[in-house]
């Protein structure tokens, strides 16, 4: 966050200050049903997206530990805890020969794309999508991808959260002694998550599409025939966008943008979409 700091003297400057969200040991057990609701939570959201399956320790490739990581969120003016379970990637055997690069718009990309929005007096607009990285490509998917490496990944959940584990439909007898955890999607601390959500994110836009510019490939550009007033066509651009890991930002006609961001929901669910104001609709 930025702070603006003035002085008696007259004199101002503005800072950067972190703020410093995370749980202390302290408060977590201070908050221990909240923070026990908040692991429940994190683990339900990794069974409903498929992320993983139970798995015989015996037939582990590849295992590694995990870790929760606590912070506070403030939503409604309340604060409240949330949880995120991160795998530990930096012991991960096969991490060495991993394809990583998922690269994101360079700075003159994303002018070009604020540009447009000025030159076309179009609305300016944003999206996030929510667990971005249980939303790329699956473990499965990527065995299909010509030229990427087949992976084999297990963890073991934190200590204690095999009881915590127990409480979702399925796993109520698991036991961590001979089980581990097979991951079907790549998460949170895994060096090859962001490409796998690069390469999904790709072939969506394409697919609605959106063509990666020359200049650079993560700005999108979509064309569309139409008429003109001589009785013949031309080809219209009518959506611009750049992409940033999980943040898209582009302009665009209002019923493309709409059309745009309903497709993004259907493949990755809900997608918060942010407009600015601008002179006039499209």
């Amino acid at each position: 966050i930025y702070v603006l700091r003035v002085y008696n003297a007259g004199k101002r400057e503005i800072v950067v200050e972190r703020e410093m969200n995370v749980l202390t040991l302290e408060e977590a057990r201070a908050h221990e049903v909240e923070v026990r609701q908040a692991m429940k939570d994190e683990l339900q959201r990794w069974a409903e997206l498929e992320a993983f399956r139970r798995y015989p320790k015996d037939r582990a490739e590849n295992i590694i530990d995990s870790r929760w990581v606590l912070k506070w969120k403030v939503v409604d003016g309340k604060k409240q805890v949330r949880a995120r379970l991160t795998v530990r990637g930096f012991k991960d055997l096969q991490a060495h020969d991993l394809k990583t690069f998922a690269a994101t718009a360079s700075r003159w990309g994303q002018r070009a794309v604020a540009a447009m929005a000025a030159q076309m007096h179009w609305r300016l607009w944003s999206a996030d999508v929510g667990q971005a990285f249980f939303r790329g490509l699956t473990i499965e998917e990527i065995k299909r991808v010509p030229g990427e490496q087949v992976r084999s990944l297990q963890f073991d959940l934190p200590a204690g959260g095999a009881q915590i584990l127990r409480l979702l439909d399925g796993y109520k007898d698991f036991n961590p002694s001979v089980e581990c955890l097979d991951m079907l999607r790549l998460g949170f601390g895994l060096k090859d998550a962001p490409r796998a959500w690069d390469l999904k994110l790709k072939s969506e836009l394409e697919a609605f599409g959106a063509k990666p510019t020359k200049a650079d490939g993560r700005v999108y550009v979509m064309h569309v025939s139409r008429r003109t007033a001589g009785g013949g066509s031309s080809l219209v651009l009518v959506l611009m966008l750049s992409t940033h890991v999980d943040d898209l930002k582009g302009c665009g006609e209002r019923d493309v943008v709409l059309a745009l961001w309903k497709h993004l929901e259907k493949s990755f669910g809900t997608c918060l979409l942010y407009t600015s104001p601008s002179p006039r609709d499209s």
